[in-house]
């Protein structure tokens, strides 16, 4: 019937209906008293040493998919220390230091003891956050998901 998507990036998969409803900058999420913590920006180049937290491949191929690309771009490999199941979850290890992550600006919108949000100086691409669903007959119930999960979005910003 539906299923989140979350991030996205690239083509749904055969058989899925995918609408983009937002897209944000990425955003460094640094433990306070990182070094990087106060500065207006980081480059995407100036982490390439860090620890990384990030969603799982399993929970999330889009996101690590961008993220590598991203990091690519700017010439390494992201150190990956820890996986998490789920964004709000690495903010809690960034928080406790184990390392920095790369968020969706949403993200830093919440209440985060610990962890300071720094925009990427570079241009990055956007992440872009969606919603897919099977293709074919649309139940009405479905249509008035997809239109709560979008309204819901909107009224978080």
């Amino acid at each position: 019937m539906w299923g989140w998507s979350g991030p996205i990036d690239g083509k749904p998969p055969p058989g899925l209906y995918l609408e983009a409803f937002s897209e944000e900058s990425p955003v460094v999420g640094l433990p306070s008293d990182h070094r990087f913590a106060r500065l207006p920006k980081v480059s995407l180049a100036q982490l390439k040493d860090e620890s990384f937290i990030l969603t799982s491949e399993k929970n999330s191929p889009s996101y690590r998919s961008l993220i590598s690309r991203m990091c690519e771009r700017a010439g390494f490999v992201p150190r990956v220390v820890q996986e998490v199941d789920r964004a709000r979850t690495g903010v809690q290890y960034v928080a406790a230091g184990f390392g920095i992550s790369i968020f969706a600006e949403h993200i830093s919108r919440l209440p985060t003891p610990g962890v300071r949000f720094v925009p990427l100086s570079s241009a990055v691409q956007k992440m872009r956050y969606g919603i897919a669903w099977r293709k074919g007959a649309v139940e009405e119930v479905v249509a008035r998901f997809v239109q709560y999960v979008k309204q819901q979005f909107r009224d978080s910003k």
